[in-house]
């Protein structure tokens, strides 16, 4: 397991803040919290407010759908660890967003700012910060004994590497991903201190095997579905659930993340199912009673996913409910 704060990412961050291009960065990406770090970040970053990287991720925001929750920052990884753009974009990105173009130019225009800002020194001076966040989050979290119990729950080693990527300008949002066989959880601060994180009990170590739990389920689910129920479509809307992929996978993730807090913590499982469904994943407790029933089989975790989603289906069909 690796603790990191990704130079690619903060770039990222710090290009969307000063953008402020669309909803979605307005309300994650911003300087309006005040913390130290931040005021760091805008002391230096401000005077390129007016970068052609930054007025480039303000037109994309604002006119290519999609540019919102983990593109941004998966597009980041476009970019080599030197800061470099080789002129080529994953696919799933340009599926996701199109314009690829555009996104070639962006991604070229980011590693103009960093020149001219100074990025890099900026980066190499506060590496004492990131290096005590890094180790603040890995007493928290119990990296052996999570992907232990992973490959238990999956019943298959995971041959990729696995990366707690910190993102110091990301508030209220997290991301997981997989990126050149990496899987990624991305976990932003509130303000500078991963204690404040606590939607849940512990909260940062609930986030962090969420996002990374992402990488096993949303692979499967491209062509699958779940029901919303009418009576919580705008709350879910909202929240960035209103697309019926993204719930099916959220209510799956959500499932699992507390069926491996379990075995990892003994955690009081009735706690969270009531958590999940004031969010409005009221399928939460179904999804983890038909986890109980995988466990006891010698079925993998690949093979059965596709079993879990027709039992699902079948379920919506015929009580409408799941």
């Amino acid at each position: 397991m690796n603790f990191i704060v990704d130079k690619r990412t903060e770039l990222m961050s710090i290009i969307l803040a000063l953008s402020q291009g669309n909803e979605y960065i307005e309300e994650h990406f911003s300087f309006d919290i005040k913390d130290e770090y931040r005021q760091l970040l805008y002391n230096h970053f401000s005077k390129f407010k007016n970068h052609k990287a930054v007025a480039l991720a303000k037109q994309i925001a604002k006119n290519v759908e999609g540019f919102c929750f983990d593109n941004p920052i998966r597009l980041a990884f476009a970019l080599n660890k030197q800061l470099k753009f080789d002129g080529k974009i994953e696919k799933y990105l340009l599926q996701e967003l199109e314009h690829e173009e555009l996104l070639k130019e962006f991604m070229s225009k980011i590693v103009n700012f960093a020149k001219d800002s100074n990025f890099e020194k900026f980066y190499i001076d506060n590496n004492v910060y990131y290096s005590s966040k890094i180790e603040e989050l890995k007493k928290m979290f119990n990296a052996d004994l999570f992907i232990y119990e992973l490959q238990k729950f999956l019943k298959d080693k995971v041959q990729d590497d696995f990366f707690v990527n910190i993102i110091p300008m990301l508030a209220n949002a997290n991301h997981g991903f997989k990126v050149n066989n990496n899987n990624f959880a991305n976990i932003g601060m509130l303000s500078g201190d991963f204690k404040t994180i606590n939607k849940f009990n512990n909260g940062t170590i609930h986030t962090i095997i969420h996002e990374f739990v992402h990488n096993f389920v949303n692979c499967y689910t491209d062509n699958n579905r779940l029901l919303i129920p009418d009576e919580l479509r705008n709350k879910l809307k909202n929240m960035g659930y209103g697309n019926p992929i993204s719930y099916l996978n959220d209510t799956i993730v959500r499932a699992i993340t507390i069926r491996l807090r379990e075995k990892i913590e003994n955690i009081d499982t009735q706690k969270f199912f009531d958590i999940e469904n004031k969010f409005g994943f009221v399928y939460v407790k179904k999804v983890y009673n038909e986890l109980l029933e995988y466990e006891g089989q010698t079925t993998s975790w690949k093979e059965y996913i596709p079993k879990l989603l027709e039992s699902i289906k079948e379920k919506e069909e015929n009580n409408k409910t799941l």
